[in-house]
This record gives C-alpha cells, structure tokens and sequence, in this order.
C-alpha cells in the first residue's frame, strides 16, 4: 500500500513509488475539464467525443488555456471537422466499441444443467 504524504493529500504518480507526479487526466465533460485545468493539470484529454455546442466550450476553454495542452477523441470525419484549426489535439478512436456490440450479438451463453 503505498504510503500517504505528511500533509494529508493523495498524489498520483506516472512511475513507480517516489516518481514524479503526474499532470495528465482524462474527463468526461467540460465541468471536469475545467476543475482540472484549474488544478493545474498540464494535459487533459476530454474522452467523450464531442460535437456541436460541447464542442465549441471546448474551444473555449482551450483559448483561455494556452499554457495546458487538451484533447479529445473523434470517431468519424464530421468529428475531425469540429476540431481543425482549434489549439485542441484529437486522437482517433479506431474502435469505438464495435468489438463488444458485435461479441453481444454473436455470443451466446450456455449453462451446463
């Protein structure tokens, strides 16, 4: 179990025990984004693909954060579309998720009596 700092606080690491600590977290909306950001986190990926309005609070955000870098993930061209020209980085989900709805579909269950 790792051991908890003097002052009380919880720290997440991106190494091994005693290594330096990390600044990269994942969100899911813009509330999270921002509370992030705010907790000068240096690299924050949005992990739900967005479009439209949420999309463009994004952007927001990012202009008012030069210094952190943020991304985000896209599924499709159309996605690809929302975020050119933006200070916001996206990486490509290649499977976003087919793998479990198509194992539902073509796997069955038997149990033995």
């Amino acid at each position: 179990m790792a051991a908890v700092p003097e002052d009380g606080e919880a720290r997440l690491h991106d190494g091994p025990p005693g290594g330096a600590e990390s600044r990269r977290r994942k969100c899911a909306t813009t509330l999270e984004l921002v509370a992030a950001l705010d907790s000068a986190m240096e690299d924050v990926v949005v992990a739900i693909p967005l479009m439209g309005p949420n999309a463009a609070r994004v952007r927001e955000i990012a202009a008012a954060h030069p210094e952190q870098r943020i991304s985000t993930l896209v599924e499709s061209v159309d996605q690809i579309e929302e975020w050119r020209a933006s200070a916001v980085g996206a990486f490509v989900d290649l499977n976003p998720g087919w793998i479990r709805r198509v194992w539902r579909r073509t796997t069955s269950m038997t149990f033995a009596s």
